[in-house]
């Protein structure tokens, strides 16, 4: 049994692609898909709503909740107060789960210590140049290849969602949520789900500038959850062997890595970080 949660906030253009990847899952466990619609300007919730008939038909408790609430985590902790099944799978509105993604994440339901889990990360290519040459060697990175991340979309299993109370108010949720595991809680399925990087320079450098300061945040609020982290080890053999093979590909993810830690290191005393589209 597990409750799917996807917070969303002005996610019209990207859900359905979402939902539409839960709809070819096979599974034979009960099943829940909340959609947390936070204080939505667009069609979100009507996109959504137009889904309800075809998920249930597909085996699916499906239910949207059109929300005020501040901010990505007050969202996911009203998600959460809904939920019926105790296991949970938190994905972002613009990932798209491939096949048996649900049937392998509901195989890892019943193990008697606290799990954390995700899919294999797969970015899929965009229309931006600078995007697509990015993700090309930040995915060759051996904290991103060899880890498993949670990016976009991360689950526990009953034992695991009583690790943590309600999610504090940070920007890192994810990131937070995997810090609370050590490695050997940590599974990685096999099955792939697709996470978009941010599309075009600019937003890219604001994007990353966000992600360095949500990290900060995180180490600064729970340093003892340092212990359990990814080893930040730049490259090795595989990854440089991308880098050298793609010089023009490596220019773009160092400019961008850089101008980002600028970014991040002047807004170190301007207001806190917001919940946005990061696309």
């Amino acid at each position: 049994m597990l409750t799917i949660i996807i917070p969303a906030c002005n996610e019209e253009s990207v859900i359905t692609d979402c939902l539409r990847s839960l709809q070819k899952q096979n599974f034979k466990s009960p099943v829940e898909v909340i959609v947390s619609a936070n204080s939505c300007t667009d069609n979100t919730v009507g996109v959504c709503q137009t889904f309800k008939s075809a998920l249930i038909q597909q085996g699916y408790d499906f239910s949207v909740l059109d929300t005020n609430s501040s901010s990505k985590n007050e969202s996911l902790n009203i998600a959460d107060s809904h939920a019926m099944y105790p296991a949970r799978l938190y994905l972002d509105a613009d990932v798209k789960c491939s096949p048996g993604l649900i049937e392998q994440a509901l195989q890892l339901l019943n193990d008697p210590e606290p799990v954390y889990f995700s899919g294999s990360l797969s970015i899929p290519q965009g229309n931006s140049f600078f995007s697509n040459a990015y993700g090309r060697i930040w995915l060759t990175m051996p904290y991103i290849r060899d880890a498993v991340t949670g990016i976009g979309c991360y689950g526990v299993n009953a034992r695991g969602r009583k690790m943590w109370d309600k999610f504090p108010s940070l920007h890192s949720d994810d990131k937070f949520v995997r810090m609370l595991f050590s490695k050997e809680q940590r599974k990685k399925i096999p099955a792939r789900y697709d996470w978009p990087v941010p599309e075009g320079l600019i937003t890219l450098i604001r994007v990353r500038a966000r992600w360095i300061k949500g990290n900060r945040e995180l180490r600064n609020r729970f340093p003892l959850l340092s212990f359990n982290d990814n080893r930040r080890i730049a490259m090795d053999r595989k990854s440089l062997s991308t880098m050298l093979c793609n010089p023009v590909a490596t220019l773009v993810f160092l400019f961008v890595y850089g101008c980002a830690a600028i970014v991040a290191l002047q807004s170190l005393r301007r207001k806190p970080i917001e919940w946005s589209r990061a696309r």
